[in-house]
């Protein structure tokens, strides 16, 4: 049980030093040219934000009906498990 517990810990401080490593600005930077909508505002990149995840709702939404063969051919990879 202690092997398991600090092994948990050893990830989790390896994931935090690594977040801290990279540039932490690259992690809320998101390239939005194509919104037509200025971003000037915390709202404005709420709302885009949030179209966003509905975009990603939406095609997720679309590929559940899919069969393991052709979701691997839509998402061009090699498996889906």
């Amino acid at each position: 049980m202690w092997f398991h517990l600090a092994h948990a810990l050893s990830v989790f401080w390896f994931w935090i030093g690594a977040t801290q490593a990279a540039n932490t600005t690259s992690f809320a930077t998101i390239d939005r040219n194509g919104w037509p909508r200025a971003q000037t505002s915390e709202a404005d990149f709420d709302k885009a934000s949030r179209a966003e995840v509905l975009m990603f709702s939406k095609v997720l939404l679309n590929t559940e009906g899919l069969g393991a063969e052709n979701l691997k051919q839509c998402l061009n990879v090699k498996s889906v498990e």
